[in-house]
């Protein structure tokens, strides 16, 4: 656990255990929506062992929005550190639309894992080694 360079890339050790997937689930209200309706999506991200990610995007079928997802300072680990414990993230949002036209429709979203600067040089896995990937999308109709 150094923060000298001369101690070599970061590492874990031990190698952290395998990284569990990132669950999204993504329910739309009314789920028959009219024209000029607002519709609401409400969107539940669980990770069984790690924090949840960065949005990087989100699309409701209209506009969609692109995220930055930091920036970091560079990376001051080196040598061997420890990997965090596994611990369960969880994250709610919600996004609303008013649709001025019928027709079918996506909402899609998706996260990214950005655990930070630090890069396990050995697994290639990030600072949040079980921070997890992922998106979901629900195709729906305004009538």
């Amino acid at each position: 656990m150094s923060h000298d360079p001369a101690c070599g890339p970061m590492y874990f050790s031990p190698s952290p255990g395998p990284d569990q997937p990132l669950h999204i689930a993504i329910t739309t209200s009314p789920s028959s929506p009219s024209v000029g309706q607002q519709v609401s999506f409400h969107v539940v991200m669980d990770d069984p062992d790690g924090p949840i990610g960065c949005i990087a995007n989100e699309s409701d079928g209209v506009m969609g929005t692109a995220t930055s997802c930091g920036d970091y300072p560079p990376c001051d680990q080196f040598g061997a550190w420890p990997p965090p414990a596994p611990a369960p993230g969880h994250k709610a949002v919600d996004y609303t639309e008013t649709y001025r036209q019928s027709g079918q429709y996506t909402f899609s979203i998706s996260v990214v894992a950005s655990s930070g600067p630090c890069t396990d040089s050995r697994t290639g896995r990030g600072q949040q080694p079980y921070m997890s990937p992922g998106s979901a999308s629900t195709t729906f109709t305004v009538s």
